[in-house]
Parts: C-alpha cells; structure tokens; sequence
C-alpha cells in the first residue's frame, strides 16, 4: 500500500445480518517505502476486531440428544456465539523488495466458547482459554514464474488450553491441554 494512503479502515454491516453481535473490524497497513535503500522494503499491518454476542440462543445451535432443555443452571440461553472471539489482534512485520519476502506475523484471540453443551455429562459449557501463535515466511523469486521459500507456522509452541463450567455459578476450571506442535514446509511455487 502507498505510503500517501498508509490507513484502511474497514467497517461492515455485519450488525445487520446478524442481531446481537457488535462487530468493529479495523485494519492499518503501511509500507515504509519513504526510508532510503533497502530499508523502503519494510512494512507493518494490523489488525483489531471486537465482537460482542451477549444473549444469543445458544441452545439451537447444539445437538445434544440426552441434555437437558435450557435451564438456567446450564446458562445457555444468555452465552456468547460459538467460535467467536471478543477480542481478535494480529500484528504482522513484512520485508517485500526485489526478490525477496518475508513475514513475520503474531495472531492473538481471547477466550471463546467452543460449545454451549458439552457432550458429557454435566453438559455445561466449553471455553477455549486466550491463545496467540507466532508464524513465518520466507520467499525468494528465482525467475519471474518460480518461487521459493520456507514457512514456519506455530513458532512459540503455543498450549491450546479448554475450561469447562462446572457449576451452575459459572465457575470454571481446565479440561484439557493439547500441541499443535510447530510446522515447517519447504515451499516450490509456480505460476504462468
């Protein structure tokens, strides 16, 4: 993106599919292209969304056979949307000049219900905990069609960590623990 027009700001009309969730996406990007050399390669983007989903009926999205109706000591009736975080970040450093590429970019969201009916019993809700991971990517042009690079995704060897209600409080306490474990690729690409 030019320098002369550094900042997007993106906005939607995502509140009006979807009643109850507040959505405020923003995104910045800029390319230092004013620093002198090889340094006018370097560049920022970011990204922030808050999403709210008070009150949404939860309980029409599970299909648990065997628990209980919506109660009020299951909550389901008043939890946030599935999946979906309330607050998403992604900060992401980048190098594009001549032949070369590379990115460095950190993905941050914070705790989300992964479902409002556990499959077990007490059948109370599942939250995965705040988590971030660290991904790379190096490229380099060897003709105008082939490209090649290395990808590193999951660089901090981040712990995915779940929570399970367990009383009709809201009380919460762990329920698993699980790796993606870090990737490494070694990446041809071609185009014509």
């Amino acid at each position: 993106m030019p320098a002369s027009n550094p900042n997007v700001v993106l906005s939607s009309a995502f509140t009006d599919l979807f009643p109850g969730i507040e959505h405020r996406p923003r995104l910045n990007q800029q390319q230092f292209d004013f620093l002198p050399g090889v340094l006018s390669g370097l560049g920022m983007a970011t990204t922030y969304t808050y999403l709210d989903s008070k009150g949404l009926p939860n309980s029409l999205l599970s299909n648990v056979s065997d628990a209980p109706a919506a109660s009020p000591s299951t909550g389901r009736g008043n939890l946030p949307f599935e999946g979906l975080s309330k607050h998403n970040a992604n900060v992401a450093a980048f190098y594009e000049r001549g032949p070369v590429s590379l990115r460095v970019a950190y993905n941050w969201r914070s705790r989300f219900l992964e479902t409002a009916v556990d499959e077990i019993y007490p059948y109370f809700p599942v939250y995965q905990t705040a988590t971030g991971q660290l991904d790379a990517s190096l490229f380099y042009n060897i003709t105008q069609h082939i490209k090649v690079g290395i990808q590193g995704v999951n660089l901090t060897d981040t712990v995915t960590k779940t929570e399970q209600q367990f009383t009709s409080t809201g009380l919460l306490g762990p329920r698993s623990y699980f790796v993606t474990d870090r990737r490494y690729s070694l990446i041809v690409r071609g185009s014509y």
